[in-house]
């Protein structure tokens, strides 16, 4: 399927756009245009989420109700496994990713065969309207304010809204039901699980700037879930904002060998190497990530700044000449790697 004549093809946000508008009628090619953002920048969690929609919505409502909030759940097949894993990973890259492709399968979806949360309120976050998703949420939870899946719901909601306080508190009220109920026999999603509601609360506190909060939070996630790469991830990225760049590359040790293939949090990692001044370090990981990710703009960026800073001026013009390849026209730092070239003479 062919972007627009004018669309940038460097910018995952055509394809996955492109994608969205053809979900109805064409969800094989939709699906396509996901995957395709998603290889043009790994770390964006909305065409992961994307790839989700799209096949199920290649097959059929009944299909997708049977697997997701009916019998099939408690045994699902090899290639549901596969889209609940990819679904998941958006939601570990980014617990809060807006996801607005899933009101198209919602609406796709009869009513009537969707039982496990209020599809209005679901509805109204996925199109924005998150607002009325709050109220709607509100509604349900004073009849029942101990249900963890709509406090959850409902701080995504707050946190789009920038409502940084209410969220927090809807996540720990979240928390604390789960915890209260450790011995249930009800299988739970990544969404309601504890270790994701301690990322969530993590991520929260970062937003507040409370990083010794968001520390302990993804810690105590890491000890619900010691496989958590993500959780062990985010520290790192803690310790970074924190300016500790030696925690943070330790950390981030740590997340590769629960993840070694994982391309996002081996970029961290290399960028870690770079803030650390370990710069041949930095263009050993970073040219992994190319390799990995071939159609990826931001390593070689990474690759090209060590290279610089250790003088080597033919590759690190090499590095930033594949980042101008594969960037995108509104990428924030493809000014500055122009004007190197302007000036290389």
């Amino acid at each position: 399927t062919e972007l627009p004549a004018d669309a940038d093809p460097n910018d995952w946000t055509a394809h996955y756009d492109l994608g969205v508008s053809l979900l109805r009628r064409d969800p094989v090619s939709a699906l396509e245009l996901f995957r395709r953002a998603s290889r043009i920048d790994p770390s964006r969690a909305e065409p992961l989420h994307g790839q989700w929609v799209a096949y199920w919505m290649s097959r059929s409502p009944d299909e997708f109700v049977f697997w997701n909030v009916g019998a099939g759940r408690m045994s699902p097949s090899e290639d549901v496994r596969i889209q609940d894993s990819i679904y998941a990973l958006a939601l570990q890259r980014n617990p809060f990713v807006h996801r607005g492709a899933e009101a198209i399968l919602l609406d796709w979806v009869p009513r009537r065969m969707l039982m496990d949360r209020d599809s209005r309120a679901w509805m109204a976050y996925n199109t924005g309207n998150f607002a009325e998703a709050v109220r709607l949420h509100s509604i349900d939870l004073r009849r029942n304010p101990r249900d963890a899946v709509r406090l959850v719901d409902r701080a995504a909601a707050r946190v789009m809204q920038r409502d940084l306080s209410g969220a927090l508190a809807d996540l720990e009220a979240a928390l604390a039901v789960v915890q209260g109920e450790e011995n249930r026999a009800r299988q739970v999603t990544f969404y309601q699980s504890k270790h994701a509601m301690l990322q969530m609360i993590g991520l929260v506190r970062l937003q507040q700037g409370n990083l010794a909060g968001a520390r302990t939070a993804l810690a105590d996630a890491m000890v619900e879930d010691a496989g958590f790469a993500y959780g062990q991830a985010w520290l790192g990225n803690i310790s970074r904002a924190a300016g500790d760049v030696a925690t943070a590359v330790q950390e981030y040790e740590f997340a590769l060998v629960l993840a070694p293939s994982d391309p996002v949090i081996r970029l961290w990692y290399a960028e870690a190497l770079f803030a650390a001044g370990r710069d041949d370090e930095a263009v050993l990981e970073g040219e992994r990530v190319a390799a990995a990710a071939p159609e990826w703009a931001a390593p070689h960026l990474t690759v090209g700044r060590a290279h610089e800073r250790r003088g080597r001026r033919d590759e690190a013009l090499m590095s930033f000449a594949a980042f101008l390849e594969r960037s995108a026209r509104s990428d924030p730092e493809a000014p500055a790697v122009r004007a190197r070239f302007a000036a290389r003479d």
